[in-house]
């Protein structure tokens, strides 16, 4: 049976948060202007001035948007906007009372590396900034002097079957009825599964246990599973254990 054809519900293994994906900062270097999963101007903020802290949005939490700009090696603050308004820049001697903004402001409080993510979006994550892009470039700082660059490739192996909502149960059409007794009422099992870096399933085996002849029916359909999603992210597999669920249903039996 081609795995294309085999259905399932897979759902992540993961806890439900409140949180929101934010806005990022940006580095500025070069002709390039590239979004950074992080923010550095809260180190350099001392006591927060009062300009800052009106929100307009749960995707901006901090209430602003600051762009850097990297300038011989060296980490400067370019512009700060309030997420109200994106088009007018803030005075910056009001974010730095005690500094000279006629000039550049220096970063100096900047001892972090600075990710920044590009390339394919491969796996979205509704919580700050933890999203995986297919590229990561890490910029190491020192002191507001970049020390170091990095380049990470992630990868995604994608999925190489449908998903369905788990009222449907087509996965039913791949049970072996012959083997199993009658059932009046339908149930489903969970069988949680750890994959390789290959999503190839190395781990298998049922949550919530009926009897020995179910559970193994349905860990026998689990293993018609060939591949499974897998995200690779700096070389180190993440999500590598899923929930599938296998539905019984007595209407599907065949007559």
């Amino acid at each position: 049976m081609k795995l294309t054809t085999l259905i399932l519900l897979l759902l992540f293994n993961t806890t439900k948060v409140l949180a929101t994906a934010q806005t990022p900062d940006y580095l500025i270097t070069g002709n390039d202007t590239l979004a950074i999963f992080s923010n550095p101007l809260e180190g350099g903020l001392g006591r927060r001035p009062e300009i800052l802290n009106k929100m307009c949005s749960t995707s901006c939490w901090r209430s602003y948007v600051a762009y850097f700009r990297l300038k011989n090696d060296s980490l400067f603050v370019e512009n700060v906007y309030s997420c109200c308004n994106r088009r007018e820049a803030l005075d910056l001697s009001l974010i730095f009372p005690n500094r000279d903004t006629t000039k550049q402001v220096f970063a100096k409080w900047v001892t972090q590396t600075l990710m920044s993510p590009s390339g394919e979006l491969i796996d979205y994550r509704h919580m700050g900034y933890m999203s995986i892009y297919a590229k990561e470039t890490d910029f190491k700082f020192e002191q507001g002097i970049l020390k170091d660059i990095q380049i990470f490739n992630n990868t995604n192996i994608p999925n190489v079957f449908d998903t369905i909502d788990e009222s449907t149960g087509y996965v039913q059409t791949y049970i072996n009825w012959a083997n199993l007794p009658e059932l009046t009422e339908s149930f489903r099992l969970t069988v949680e599964v750890k994959v390789d870096s290959l999503g190839k399933i190395i781990e298998k085996r049922v949550e919530n246990s009926k009897s020995l002849i179910w559970d193994n029916e349905a860990l026998r359909v689990v293993g018609l599973i060939d591949i499974l999603p897998v995200i690779i992210q700096r070389g180190k597999i993440i999500k590598d254990t899923w929930t599938l669920y296998v539905w019984f249903n007595p209407k599907k039996r065949p007559k």
